[in-house]
């Protein structure tokens, strides 16, 4: 008699449906740690069904910068639409933690961001105090840079006394010129002739 009562009574019962678990609970661990290496190749494979997911984590601000660093890693390499990230990059190029800065700089230089880019990726160049955050940038800002970035780096490289190391940087400055002159020639040279 009471197998029945059991069985009635949960037949009584609202059945509930498995909940989905949240990014976090999902994705978080697979970001983290010592092992982030070993996954980091899962994430590649699951990134175009997770990119949903991967906002939402590059958008809490309880995510910590191991995940931002990890999710900016993931999804450079991943073969998705990667352009959806470069508002949050945008963002984390002014990060308190360098590697975050870092890691955005580079996504940027990757993936191509657009003008928007180039003032703070100058500024991170001229003025962050981590040293692998202005190589970043400085990189990020061959890749991205226009015709402006251009003549700003040449003022840089005659008028810049901001450093001990001027030469150093003078030269930095100059290579990154030189790297978006010929990737803005080589993109003329290959655009379609005007029509006459």
């Amino acid at each position: 008699m009471t197998s029945l009562l059991l069985v009635a009574t949960a037949m009584l019962l609202p059945s509930q449906e498995p909940v989905s678990p949240h990014p976090k609970e999902k994705w978080y661990p697979l970001l983290e740690g010592c092992e982030f290496k070993e996954d980091r190749d899962k994430l590649i494979a699951a990134a175009p069904l997770a990119l949903n997911d991967f906002e939402e984590i590059i958008n809490d601000p309880k995510s910590s910068s191991m995940h931002f660093s990890g999710l900016y890693s993931v999804i450079t390499d991943a073969k998705v639409d990667r352009k959806r990230f470069l508002k949050p990059a945008l963002r984390d190029l002014n990060h308190a933690d360098a590697t975050v800065r870092r890691v955005a700089a580079a996504f940027v230089g990757n993936v191509g961001g657009g003008p928007e880019f180039t003032a703070p990726l100058l500024m991170l160049t001229l003025h962050d105090s981590d040293a692998d955050v202005t190589n970043a940038a400085r990189r990020a800002l061959g890749q991205v840079g226009d015709a402006s970035t251009v003549v700003a780096l040449e003022h840089l490289i005659r008028f810049d006394t901001g450093k001990p190391n001027k030469l150093d940087r003078a030269k930095a400055f100059g290579d990154t010129r030189d790297e978006i002159k010929a990737r803005l020639a080589a993109a003329a040279k290959a655009a379609p002739a005007p029509p006459k």
